[in-house]
């Protein structure tokens, strides 16, 4: 008994400890900036450090100025936060904050920002800040996390210390430009899906870390009950654990609302096969507590047209497909077998379908390693219909290591 309470004593003692952290005002959390090096350029090579054009791997110091013109950026401070600047965008790289010069910019990690004389403190999180160039306002939103925005610098030492205005993930405040911040207000779903498909977000390779974590979009259909229910109580992605595995980063499928950094839990030896899913049912009942899905998937060369059907509820989930799918030398076959899928002509040990994140997923787990993903991406919160046309992909690879 004695060698158990000096554990348990650690073990309060750092609960204690962290809760205390959670406590403290965000700004003490802050950390300096000493240089920004830009890692990805994209769309054009008008990337600017003090007005000379650069390339990537240059390294801007504090006190410069980053600009693009027709082009995107991804840059990576020496403290790991990384920042995207958008076209026609420009900021100073502070010791204290990254300071928006123009256009938009979205940062992830522990870099507060600064839009004329307001600052954003976080302690690591993902956020986007804008300016309007006719109105010379400016907007902040929160997409995962929570930032304290502040009218002006101060110190949390000085006594006449004011606490800033919280938002947190999935709220906008807007700053006027006399430096005056307005209401939070909630980011509306359309506003939230531009910003997915905007110019921040679409065509970059290099993650953009913490990204599975934000919050998307909402439908205005929504999930009933029986949907939640129905997809395996949200449990639907046996390789969840390895989400920091990413797909290869030469596949850009054009997507709408789905990064392609983060598709596929496969690792970088996966197959990615893009197209569209006709949905033909879902969740249709068959008896005994069992749901058919049905969906039509054709890839984007025209070469791939095949239905894929799951039976579900309270027996191992059951997949079949209308026709053999070859990829790279790999045949997914039906089979009248348990699983009701072969891979290579050996039947599946394992299949799981039901709701990952932001897509629906149903993943083929083969007796040679070899791993099936078929992602139906954008579902969102939204109830797939007979008839609904929605992107997807067939993603397959060797099963990772654990």
């Amino acid at each position: 008994m004695t060698k158990t309470i000096p554990k348990l004593g650690y073990i309060l003692l750092g609960f204690i400890f962290a809760l205390t952290l959670s406590l403290l005002p965000i700004k003490t959390f802050s950390q300096p900036i000493n240089q920004a090096r830009i890692v990805e350029i994209l769309d054009s090579d008008q990337v600017f450090i003090q007005n000379q054009r650069v390339r990537v791997n240059a390294v801007a110091r504090q006190g410069q100025q980053i600009r693009t013109g027709q082009a995107r950026a991804s840059l990576r401070f020496d403290n790991n936060a990384v920042l995207r600047l958008g076209r026609n965008s420009s900021f100073i790289v502070g010791s204290r904050c990254v300071q928006l010069q123009r256009g938009q910019v979205v940062v992830s990690g522990n870099a507060q920002g600064c839009v004329g004389s307001v600052v954003a403190v976080t302690r690591g999180t993902i956020y986007v800040m804008e300016i309007d160039e006719e109105t010379e306002e400016s907007m902040i939103q929160v997409l995962e996390g929570v930032i304290e925005v502040f009218e002006s610098e101060q110190d949390t030492d000085d006594p006449d210390y004011k606490e800033g205005q919280i938002l947190e993930a999935g709220n906008q405040i807007r700053v006027f430009s006399d430096g005056i911040l307005g209401q939070i207000e909630r980011i509306r779903s359309n506003q939230l899906t531009n910003l997915l498909q905007g110019q921040l977000f679409r065509g970059f390779r290099i993650p953009l870390p913490n990204f599975e974590n934000i919050i998307r979009p909402l439908s205005g259909r929504g999930f009933t009950p029986n949907f939640i229910r129905q997809a395996i109580n949200g449990i639907s992605n046996p390789l969840g654990h390895l989400s920091n595995r990413r797909t290869p980063s030469r596949f850009t499928p054009n997507l709408p609302l789905t990064d392609t950094e983060f598709l596929s839990e496969i690792g970088n030896d996966a197959t990615l096969i893009t197209g569209s899913f006709t949905v033909n049912e879902y969740g249709t009942s068959i008896g005994n507590q069992l749901f058919r899905d049905s969906g039509t998937f054709q890839d984007d060369s025209g070469k791939i047209n095949v239905t894929i059907t799951t039976e579900r509820g309270n027996q191992p989930t059951r997949v079949n497909l209308s026709s053999p799918i070859e990829i790279n030398g790999t045949v997914i076959s039906p089979n009248a077998t348990q699983t009701g899928a072969l891979i290579n002509g050996i039947p599946a040990q394992n299949v799981t379908f039901g709701l990952s994140g932001n897509d629906a997923i149903l993943t083929v787990i083969g007796q040679d390693g070899q791993v099936f993903q078929v992602r139906v991406f954008g579902v969102n919160n939204q109830q797939p219909q007979g008839g609904d046309r929605l992107p997807g992909a067939f993603i397959l690879g060797p099963l990772p290591d654990r």
